[in-house]
């Protein structure tokens, strides 16, 4: 694995990423002989996955997203590349231990956008119907049983 380090302006700060991954495997074609080759995996199929600032260590306990790192090999077959449990530093690595690190699985998981947009929607229908409920205006004439009925004309 080769890993880069590039300045990106937008977050005014220095980044790495993994620039290429080359995989030597063993094929076992006859139980006599096997042959060890050596292949280089696809750049756009794990360049946005695996990066993090310079001084920070990437982190992922089960890496979904990266499972999907292949290269067609010479016999058409596909060759995968899985994670499990993975923390990477590849730079400023202080006394043998990593420093703080960046989680790939991000910020917001699915149960909290689903929380997020369901206590908006129901927060929304909450104000249009205290809204509604202010608006409610009562009658400003009241019929006297006392006195002479009140007359309201009902013309089209």
């Amino acid at each position: 694995m080769n890993f880069t380090m590039k300045y990106f302006p937008m977050s005014a700060m220095n980044w790495w990423y993994l620039a290429n991954v080359t995989v030597d495997y063993t094929q076992d074609k006859d139980s006599s002989s096997s042959n060890t080759t050596s292949t280089m995996l696809k750049d756009r199929s794990f360049r946005n996955l695996i990066s993090a600032p310079q001084n920070w260590s990437l982190v992922c306990g089960n890496p979904d997203n990266m499972t999907r790192i292949f290269a067609k090999i010479q016999d058409g077959t596909n060759l995968f590349l899985e994670f499990k449990n993975l923390q990477v530093q590849p730079f400023d690595v202080i006394d043998g231990s990593f420093s703080r690190a960046v989680d790939c699985q991000g910020w917001f998981s699915i149960g909290i956008w689903t929380g997020l947009i369901i206590t908006l929607l129901l927060l929304t229908i909450l104000t249009m119907g205290l809204c509604m409920v202010a608006q409610i205006s009562t009658m400003d004439r009241f019929d006297d049983p006392k006195g002479k009925p009140l007359s309201i004309p009902q013309n089209d």
